[in-house]
């Protein structure tokens, strides 16, 4: 039996990502989650966490991951340019060269605007990974400096990733334009980065994405999985790095178990793919005591659903990746 833990990243307007993370080498300052990251942990001044030596690397499995945008989208941005800024930020951590010139083997796949809006990962019905904008409560902590926040739900034993929510901080004004790689393309926007008041959505959703297939925060400043939010930031060297390593073009997935085959391409979440929020359902919600971020584990009661045996209790693991503002 596997056993399933939620883990949440939050994007805050100064980029705070804590979740743990393995190894990184002097060449290279980006971090791949990892299970066990303390909470307070810095990536930009601690490095990659490596503290336990049961912490596990997480990874998508699957070469083809599924994810499905909100219905209702935002009253800042139709679903229809939502749906494209989403697409181009993925697209922009697939079509990058890994150093033998071949290109990550992953892809994400929309499968279509979904009518759940929930964060959790159901363990014993159909799923949905949502992206979904927050227009009128941020409901987790620090909702002045969080822009968003990547929730991940994986197997303890192993770090394969089974699940993965996206939740934007829309009370906060956002610059939303036309996307190009990744980021907004901003040549026929209104005024210059300094006169326009907002955050750039592109650049705040391609961070996000980057949590989304299993990064952690960089130690460099400049990276797209930098800790802290700067607008027109674009994918680096060093974040090409950290994807091509946790999903080489052969294939293959580096896990902390040793190294695996990826799996037939099927972006079909466990359980089955469903638009609505499958119910009933026995999964607590998601903690809200997320301010430090890091990654815990937490035991679910006993199910008594129909089909469902009750003494199962699965061991569930949260992890918060943040990106936040600069406070002045």
């Amino acid at each position: 039996m596997r056993t399933a833990v939620p883990m949440r990243r939050a994007l805050q307007g100064a980029l705070v990502l804590a979740a743990a993370v393995h190894a990184s080498r002097d060449a290279d300052a980006y971090c791949r989650t990892s299970s066990k990251t303390p909470k307070n942990w810095d990536e930009a001044t601690q490095g990659c966490y490596s503290g336990d030596p049961e912490s596990k690397l997480l990874y998508w499995r699957n070469p083809c991951v599924g994810y499905s945008l909100h219905q209702d989208a935002s009253r800042q941005v139709s679903l229809e340019k939502a749906t494209a800024i989403v697409a181009s930020a993925f697209a922009g951590w697939h079509d990058v060269s890994c150093a033998n010139g071949g290109g990550p083997s992953m892809n994400a796949v929309d499968r279509g605007p979904v009518v759940c809006g929930e964060v959790r990962y159901n363990k014993s019905n159909a799923n949905q990974n949502v992206i979904v904008f927050r227009d009128d409560v941020w409901p987790h902590a620090d909702p002045v400096s969080t822009l968003g926040l990547t929730t991940v739900t994986y197997d303890t034993k192993t770090g394969e990733l089974l699940g993965a929510d996206m939740e934007i901080n829309s009370t906060l004004p956002l610059i939303v334009q036309a996307t190009q790689q990744g980021r907004s393309d901003d040549s026929n926007a209104a005024g210059t980065a300094e006169t326009r008041v907002g955050y750039d959505l592109a650049t705040i959703i391609a961070h996000e994405t980057g949590h989304f297939l299993g990064l952690a925060h960089s130690a460099l400043a400049t990276a797209m999985m930098a800790a802290h939010y700067s607008d027109g930031v674009r994918i680096t060297d060093d974040d090409i790095a950290g994807i091509c390593a946790a999903y080489p073009s052969d294939g293959t997935r580096p896990t902390s178990g040793g190294v695996l085959h990826a799996a037939a391409c099927d972006s079909t979440p466990p359980h089955g793919f469903s638009s609505e929020c499958a119910a009933p359902s026995t999964d607590p919600p998601a903690s809200s005591d997320d301010s430090d971020g890091g990654c815990g584990v937490s035991r679910l009661p006993p199910s008594n659903s129909a089909g469902i045996v009750a003494s199962w209790a699965a061991m569930l693991g949260l992890c918060i990746l943040r990106l936040t503002r600069r406070r002045r």
